[in-house]
């Protein structure tokens, strides 16, 4: 049920639905509500006429709960609590299911605020008076409307029942604290006539209001019958008891009295819930809808349902630090940067499932609580928060989790300055700055959130360790395609545009960024004659530019500019040129230009007030506050606010306008900053210099490249990118060169000379690169060519590598790098469909498969037959291949299905299998694929032939003539699967699909049954003639229990609509066998039911007590995951826990049931104590497991949980023991920061480990040591020893690098622990001292000089975990590791090739320094040490032109020649 909008009705259902629902009474936004009012009418009453008074002629009248001017005007914004306004039997109805069916964890108990009662009779009513002769009218009367005659109609004089209700109520108020002025009764003092009352038709004769001998008329409710010990005074209506719940105008009397208590007890509802008044606050002023609107660039209004936020996990390995922002790309490839390309559908998120249990950083399952959520301007992160908000306050996204959601943009906190950095200051501004009542709203959350410790919140934290780190990402392609059909309703509009998609892959690219979609759509909206230039589609630039170009064509309209002194309307400037039309906006494109540079010199990307004024004065014609909100380049999530932050479209956008500031510059040939008194000026040539390696320049660089395209300034641009400073190493210059080189357009003859020469150049990198690659491939690194894997890698020069590479495997190398690219080139796709008519190997074979994609044009003719060609071939795996490349192609079209459809009727042929995958996978087939998929299935020869291919014929063809050839036979099983999920798809063909997998469940084969049974159970519609299939399968006597189909028929029943009076008898028979493997499967099959309904939980309450204990397990533990247990049910449980000859994993299933539920209050405790005294330590672990779920108890179970950890005198610290132990920590790892005894017990148990109790336990106890901060130095020495247990998986290992690592800079005992390990013997010590190591700035020479050593160790990548070590100091000392230099330089260029690492050398300056992403090293050196590196560094990459698999510089420590004068 979702949240409903105040007021609402709790009514019957119409004919057409059953049971009793929430109606709304009001329109779906028509309030903001702080306080749900929830109506119930009573018997024999619909909504909402019931609450509807009628005029004397008959006429509707209104309706007091929506008229607005009654109870809506009234009672004002009233979210989240409760208060119920419930008529006659409706309030007993109520009482009912508050006293008796809200258990102490139910939502409900703590939203009921106040309840006002009209006319509820809490001690009978005057029905008692007419009841003998009434009730068999009333039989009747329900006979004839279908209606069931209500057991309150009995409760007409004072009953036990009755009196147990009201005094349950009573205690339900205390229990709750509601309080006695949030309750309110009225009963009437008008007199009705009982027969008329009962019996509606009675004739008008004998309905009169006034007693006669045959005729009773009297008050239904008095005074007496509507008082409740709890309520004060109820309040007289002068009305009859039909007319207590209908008023006719807000002037009626009777109405100004019941309203007034309702305002009183809203008044007070609020009063005494400051918290949910502030937050009402909150919700009903910031979270209103047009501040979570989301604004095209075209003005219009896009709904958050249309809007897709995507999101991925970021892959942290286990020893990683916290990393406060997006993922460094290991290459800054285009798509890579714009985070475009799509994940593994392992690392998507769905954000209803953000909390959803997964996988850690370790490999284990976790329920991330703490996530951090990052991504690149523009990406989507200020929608995705309003996403959040309007799902989570609209749809109910959460609420089970969480009672309230803040949403504070963390930018904003910059602007509160020093003295007023704290939680009130910043809600008081964030929130409250528009109310007079800011302090007090702050202050009340603030107290509220102290006073709770900060619980279930992230303010509490100083370091937050993240569960989660995922990063939003761009649109995936479908919905792109959703998106632009939203927009365009004209499909030939959208057929269009996709057309022109097709024709330019960097377009289709660049529009997953959701802003960039928006902007086409936008330009194809409006004039998509716009798009006619191809040759601006084909870069980057040119599509901004041509964005630019339209967007300032509407801004200039916005702005009102003038020619020749009349205002200029769109139709003057639809012609316009970029050129023109920026001698329009002069101040604003230059204050734009100057804005972008100077955010991205700061890297600053939000501009407040501050920046933008600071800017401004270059542009003083230029009024900031005037023209911002009119340019289409500038948002702001804040427009209301008197200090706005703007921030560019998208990143992309700022770094463009950067560019064109950089060009401007450049043309002009000024310096980019003027010379200040500290500083000297900022040549362009020298920043080009000093950043043009910076990844986070790159889409600048590319964008200056392209704007400087059309300019005779290019050749010198070029060749200051090959000035110095240069690269050592060389492949990131290379990267830089051809990104910037695919921005301008080949037919550029002022470069082309320098383009020949880089791409030469290119060649030779590309074959040493595939060379290195194949070599480390066998020693079990990355086989992939990052190169050959680059959208911008020169077409020419791939086509040349190709042809030219002279054995197999260097061509799978560079075919399988292919695939990585976004888009392959057609002369690529001609070329290696020709390889496949060749002699290939098979394993190139299937690579080129696997990359061939549908190209939209003459080429997909020739990359069919090449596909289809390959169906013939013998290997088993090269037509699974071809047709699982088909696939690619969906909906095939005819002569291709046609194909398929024979491959797949073919039984001798390998890859049927898939063929018929792929028909299955088709949007249509006809009806006679289908027949003869069918016939397939029923094909009993095929089928007895899979089960038993060993016949002697066969067995006799294999020992004579093996042949790797050989057709390999499916799986029965799995081809029962597959030809019942091909047909399954196609089932709406007709009936007979279904009957023919329905008639499957009759085979005799249970592998036949099972693949059915499979079918049928994941259909969403069950029909009546499927629900008749199943009810009727078999379930023969089996001695060995129930067949898998079967069980799979039990599993069924549990989401079965249909009449459950059936399904149960056949589960009470199943749990009733006498067979117990029988009972046991039933209820493993019950177990994977969604929701067992009471009739079902008593017959597995039964198997409680079962003779088995097997099936006494299976019964508790589908018990357990109930969420409300019947007393009876309980009590069978309690029985379980308490009974020490139970064996002990029923008792462990038991007890795990009663900690975590909540029925037993606070004897939780007590029994919990007694529990982890018991002799069994299985039992023990079962309590100490539950309570790391618990908040923080009290110091008794704290410190007897500190007693599980020391182990009794008796108990031998045997292995057993350990499991008590760990259970023990884990507990502790979930409580807060324990008293300082409980870290000292643990510390003790990791000064003598023994390997008894194995290193699971010693692991739990460093993870629980890792949850708090400023361990002693005595902790940290014992943690750093346990380096040298045995773990074979190196998970304890792991764990110890981690907490260690968190510790900045421990002692120098600590530090002098691990440099012992530093030469261990064993690699996997050595490896984790390398790394906590390098992770501090302490290091002596000599511990330089260790981890130097293992820069050439290739086992288990010791020479990158060296080298991070290396490069995480601040400053490294030349002359200690010039004996190293040639290790580190090979460390540095294998890293190199897979990941954006540079080594810098400057000839002037004698500077050098080493840069891995955000990582950077740097040497002072003397001329000589910089003049010796220099001319080293190209000797050493002179060798790699030699480089081959035979050669050995790449092993190094096969290296025979180490004498660097001789080998140089």
């Amino acid at each position: 049920m979702e949240p409903s909008n105040f007021p609402s009705q709790l009514s019957e259902d119409p004919p057409s639905r059953l049971g009793v629902h929430i109606k709304s009474v009001l329109p779906e936004k028509s309030t903001q509500a702080d306080v749900d009012i929830i109506a119930i009418h009573g018997l024999d009453a619909r909504s909402p006429g019931t609450w509807t008074s009628k005029s004397k002629s008959g006429e509707v009248g209104v309706n007091w709960l929506s008229h607005d001017k009654m109870l809506p005007c009234e009672v004002g914004s009233a979210h989240r609590p409760v208060l119920f306004i419930a008529l006659c039997f409706g309030g007993i109805l109520l009482l009912k299911a508050l006293v008796n069916h809200t258990p102490k964890d139910h939502s409900l108990r703590d939203a009921v605020r106040g309840i006002v009662f009209l006319a509820t009779p809490f001690s009978g009513t005057s029905f008692g008076d007419v009841a003998e002769w009434a009730v068999p009218g009333l039989k009747v009367w329900s006979f004839i409307q279908a209606t069931k005659l209500s057991n309150l109609l009995y409760r007409t004089q004072p009953h036990h029942e009755l009196v147990q209700l009201r005094s349950g109520f009573t205690a339900f108020c205390h229990d709750v604290n509601l309080p006695r002025a949030q309750l309110a009764a009225f009963y009437e003092l008008g007199h009705s006539s009982l027969p008329r009352k009962v019996i509606p038709w009675l004739p008008s004769f004998l309905a009169q209001n006034r007693p006669t001998r045959i005729v009773n008329v009297s008050q239904l409710v008095d005074l007496e019958s509507a008082t409740l010990d709890i309520i004060e005074t109820p309040i007289p209506l002068e009305r009859t008891h039909v007319l207590m719940n209908k008023f006719g105008s807000p002037s009626d009397s009777d109405y100004r009295r019941v309203i007034e208590r309702i305002r009183i007890i809203l008044g007070s509802i609020r009063k005494l819930n400051p918290v949910e008044t502030a937050y009402t606050y909150i919700n009903n002023e910031c979270y209103k809808a047009e501040n979570l609107d989301i604004h095209r660039i075209s003005g219009d209004i896009l709904p958050l349902e249309k809007c897709y936020v995507n999101l991925k996990v970021v892959i942290q390995t286990p020893t990683e630090t916290e990393q406060m922002g997006p993922e460094q790309p290991s290459q800054f490839s285009l798509y890579g940067r714009l985070n475009i390309e799509t994940p593994d559908a392992s690392r998507q998120v769905n954000l209803w499932n953000l909390f959803d249990q997964r996988e850690g950083r370790n490999g284990a399952m976790i329920q991330p609580k703490r996530i951090l959520i990052f991504g690149h301007a523009g990406v989507g992160k200020s929608t995705l928060c309003k996403k959040v908000i309007n799902d989570f306050k609209n749809y109910g996204m959460w609420r089970e989790m969480f009672a309230r959601i803040f949403w504070i943009p963390l930018r904003n906190i910059k602007r509160l300055g020093q003295a007023n950095c704290n939680l009130k200051a910043l809600l008081s501004v964030e929130y409250f700055s528009k109310t007079i009542q800011a302090d007090k709203f702050a202050l009340d959350l603030c107290s509220d959130f102290e006073k709770n410790n900060y619980r279930g919140t992230l303010f509490r934290d100083h370091y937050i360790k993240f569960d989660l780190r995922l990063e939003t990402i761009g649109f995936y392609p479908e919905q792109v395609k959703s998106y632009m059909k939203n927009i365009f309703t004209d499909s030939q509009k959208f057929d269009s545009l996709q057309s022109v998609l097709k024709q330019y892959p960097l377009l289709q690219g660049l529009i997953r960024i959701p802003i960039q979609l928006d902007a086409l759509c936008y330009i194809w909206s409006d004039d998509n004659s716009s798009l006619d230039d191809g040759s601006k589609l084909q870069t980057m630039t040119g599509i901004y530019r041509l964005i630019e170009e339209r967007l300032w064509k509407k801004d200039i309209v916005r702005l009102e500019r003038e020619h020749d002194r009349r205002t200029i309307v769109r139709t003057d400037i639809h012609d316009a040129t970029l050129e023109t039309i920026e001698t329009y906006v002069k101040d604003e494109l230059y204050f734009l230009k100057k804005l972008a540079f100077a955010g991205m010199m700061e890297n600053t990307i939000s501009f407040t007030n501050v920046d933008l004024r600071r800017i401004s004065k270059y542009a003083p014609q230029f009024l900031f506050g005037k023209t911002l909100p009119y340019l289409s380049f500038l948002r702001t999530s804040n427009p209301s606010s008197t200090d706005p932050i703007y921030n560019f479209l998208h990143l992309t956008f700022q770094e463009y306008f950067a560019a064109r500031f950089f060009v401007q510059q450049w043309k002009a040939n000024k310096p980019l900053l003027p010379a200040s008194k500290c500083e000297p000026s900022t040549t362009v040539e020298g920043f080009l210099a000093e950043n043009k390696y910076d990844s986070r320049y790159d889409i600048f660089w590319r964008f200056v490249a392209g704007l400087l395209s059309d300019d005779e300034e290019l050749p010198r641009f070029f060749r200051c990118i090959d000035s110095e400073p240069t690269d050592l190493l060389g492949p990131v210059h290379q990267f830089f060169v051809m990104h910037c080189l695919s921005e301008v357009p080949p037919e550029i003859i002022s470069i082309k000379k320098f383009r020949k020469s880089h791409e030469e150049y290119l060649m030779r990198w590309l074959v040493f690169e595939c060379r290195s690659k194949i070599i480390w491939g066998h020693l079990g690194f990355a086989f992939l060519s990052r190169l050959a894997g680059e959208r911008e890698f020169s077409e020419t020069v791939l086509l040349k590598a190709l042809k030219s590479a002279p054995n197999s495997l260097e061509r799978l190398t560079l075919v399988r790098s292919i695939t990585k690219r976004p888009v392959i080139p057609p002369s690529v796709i001609s070329l290696l469909c020709s390889w496949l008519r060749d002699n290939i190997s098979v394993d190139l074979q299937e690579a080129i498969l696997n990359l061939l994609v549908p190209q939209h044009g003459a080429l997909d003719d020739e990359v069919l037959q090449a596909i289809i060609a390959r169906l013939d071939e013998k290997s088993s795996m090269l037509p699974v291949c071809a047709i699982k490349t088909l696939e690619r192609w969906s909906p095939l079209d005819r002569n291709v299905l046609d194909v398929v459809v024979q491959h797949a009727m073919d039984k001798e042929k390998s890859g049927q299998l898939a063929a018929i995958s792929l028909l299955g996978r088709q949007p249509q087939l006809d009806s006679k694929i289908v027949d003869s998929l069918i016939a397939r299935l029923e094909d009993s020869d095929y089928i007895e032939r899979l089960e038993n291919p060993w016949t002697s014929a066969s067995r006799h063809k294999w020992l004579t003539e093996p042949s790797v050839d050989d057709v390999v036979l499916p799986d029965p099983r799995i081809f029962r699967m597959v030809v019942i999920e091909a047909i399954g798809r196609h089932s709406q063909n007709g009936a007979k699909a279904i009957c023919a997998i329905a008639m499957q469940l009759k085979n005799d084969s249970p592998v036949v049954q099972e693949a059915a049974m499979e079918f049928l159970r994941d259909r969403p519609d069950h029909s009546e003639s499927i629900f008749r299939v199943i009810v009727d399968f078999p379930f023969p006597d089996i001695p060995d229990g129930l067949s898998h189909a079967q069980e799979l028929a039990l599993e069924l029943f549990g989401s079965l609509p249909q009449p459950q009076n059936e399904i149960t008898d056949i589960v009470r028979a199943r749990l009733r066998d006498t067979n117990w493997l029988i009972r046991c499967g039933t209820l493993r099959a019950i177990q994977n039911w969604p929701k067992p309904n009471d009739e079902t939980l008593a017959l597995i309450a039964l198997r409680l007590t079962d003779e088995e204990e097997i099936v006494r397990e299976y019964a508790t533990r589908i018990i357990a995951g109930q969420p409300h247990l019947s007393n009876p049910i309980f009590k069978a449980i309690m029985e379980q826990a308490q009974n020490k000859d139970e064996r002990s994993f029923v008792r462990e299933a038991a007890i795990a049931i009663l900690v975590n539920h909540e029925q037993l209050g606070e004897d939780i405790w007590d029994m919990a104590i007694e529990w982890l005294q018991d002799e069994n330590i299985n039992i023990r672990s079962t309590v100490l497991y539950a309570l790391g779920r618990w908040p923080q108890p009290k110091d008794t179970i704290v410190n007897m949980v500190v007693a599980q950890l020391r182990g009794n005198s008796d108990e031998i610290l045997t292995s057993p023991m350990s499991i008590v132990r760990k259970a023990a920590v884990k507990a502790f790892r979930n409580w807060p920061r324990p008293k300082s005894h409980i870290i000292t017990a643990i510390a003790k148990l990791l000064e003598n480990p023994k390997l008894d109790d194995g290193y699971e336990l010693f692991q739990a106890l460093i993870e629980a040591l890792g949850n708090w901060s400023n361990l002693d130095s005595d902790v940290l020495v014992a943690a750093a020893k346990l380096l040298e247990f045995p773990d074979e998986r190196g998970q304890l290992k792991t764990a110890v690098t981690i907490l260690l690592q968190a510790h900045a800079q421990p002692s120098d005992a600590v530090i002098n622990r691990i440099r012992k390990y530093l030469t261990n013997t064993d690699w996997g010590i050595q490896k984790a001292a390398i790394q906590i190591l390098g992770n501090w700035r302490r290091l002596s020479n000599e511990d330089l000089v260790n981890i130097a050593m293992c820069l050439d160790d290739l086992r288990g990548q010791g020479h990158s975990t060296a080298f991070d070590a290396l490069i995480n100091q601040p400053s490294l000392p030349f002359e200690v590791l010039k004996p190293y230099m040639k290790s580190l330089y090979r460390c540095c260029l294998k890293i190199g090739l897979d990941e954006h690492v540079y080594w810098l050398s400057e000839k002037e300056t004698a500077m050098s320094s080493i840069v891995w992403g955000k990582k950077k090293v740097r040497w002072e050196l003397t001329a000589d040490d910089n003049k010796w590196l220099r001319e080293k560094t190209v000797v050493w990459r002179k060798r790699w032109e030699s480089a081959s698999p035979a050669n050995t510089w790449w092993y190094p420590n096969l290296d025979s020649d180490e004498s660097e004068d001789e080998g140089d």
